[in-house]
């Protein structure tokens, strides 16, 4: 498993009402998370604004919205 798997499944148990405390390093280790995944879909999408390649511009935007998944998931579970 990918250490981002290992956080998240680690955070899902928390929100289950597990009793794994998350300490300040890890809780900050989770913003470094959501940072650089905000920061990937960002370069992603200008990167397919820039493309002439509309096969390579779709593929920029999926990769895109597979980092916003990313985010998305790993936001749920600490907000």
């Amino acid at each position: 498993l990918s250490y981002f798997n290992i956080l998240l499944k680690s955070i899902i148990y928390v929100k289950k009402g597990g009793n794994m405390d998350i300490s300040e390093k890890e809780l900050s280790v989770v913003q470094d998370l959501l940072n650089e995944e905000e920061l990937l879909v960002k370069k992603f999408q200008m990167l397919a604004e820039h493309s002439q390649d509309e096969t390579i511009k779709q593929q920029m935007l999926d990769i895109s919205q597979k980092h916003q998944g990313h985010f998305n998931s790993i936001y749920s579970y600490v907000k």
